[in-house]
């Protein structure tokens, strides 16, 4: 049985072999060698043009974009990507202002800036929403009221938010100053200054509000 079996297993071979080299004839005689080479190049090249071009995409499975504009605005692409992605933009009249034309329904962040946070959750059910910040939107910006706002758990699949410097770190920079050892405050929407923590600090930045604007802290 073992010959037989042999034989079988050969003969199976070598009818294998002739029906490739029959394909492979086939295949040349209507397919030039050089024409598939080319093809199959250019299919290469599309690919991983493709590839790159979906990694340069901002990630737009996130359905609010907290964009911090720093100290300088300017239109970046990414910015360009989220506008044009975006069915509402929030922000200041100032940075709207400074946007190019969209499709997007704009809205001023105004005073009621906590009910204007919950209305941009609450839409982010079933809408894109860009945010716009001036300095980093993390530092007592707009972006901080909305992450309170939200439900913990829920944060890292609601907000994509895009870091920007903020007007201190620009000051330390101008004036050459390490700032790792600096203690920070703020007077936006307080009823008295930090005045012993500040009298205490090596170097302190303090942001100045409505109620204590920059000049009259100085004195």
């Amino acid at each position: 049985m073992k010959p037989s079996i042999l034989f079988l297993q050969t003969h199976k071979n070598k009818y294998c072999k002739h029906l490739q080299k029959k394909r492979l004839h086939f295949f040349n005689q209507f397919i030039p060698r050089h024409i598939f080479i080319c093809s199959f190049a250019i299919l290469t090249v599309l690919f991983f043009s493709h590839c790159i071009a979906g990694k340069n995409m901002p990630k737009q499975d996130k359905p609010i974009t907290i964009y911090s504009c720093g100290i300088d605005f300017s239109l970046s692409e990414t910015l360009l990507d989220h506008m044009n992605n975006a069915d509402h933009i929030y922000g200041s009249k100032k940075l709207l202002a400074l946007l190019p034309k969209h499709h997007a329904q704009e809205t001023v962040i105004a005073a009621n800036a906590k009910e204007q946070a919950k209305e941009i959750l609450s839409l982010a059910k079933t809408k894109k929403i860009l945010v716009l910040c001036s300095g980093d939107s993390l530092y007592h910006g707009f972006g901080s009221t909305l992450l309170k706002l939200a439900p913990p758990h829920k944060t890292d699949k609601l907000f994509n938010i895009i870091p920007n410097i903020t007007a201190f770190q620009a000051l330390c920079a101008k004036l050459s100053l390490a700032w790792q050892d600096a203690e920070l405050f703020t007077a936006h929407f307080q009823e008295e200054l930090p005045l012993r923590k500040l009298s205490g600090a090596q170097l302190a930045f303090i942001y100045g509000g409505t109620k204590f604007p920059a000049p009259l802290i100085a004195k």
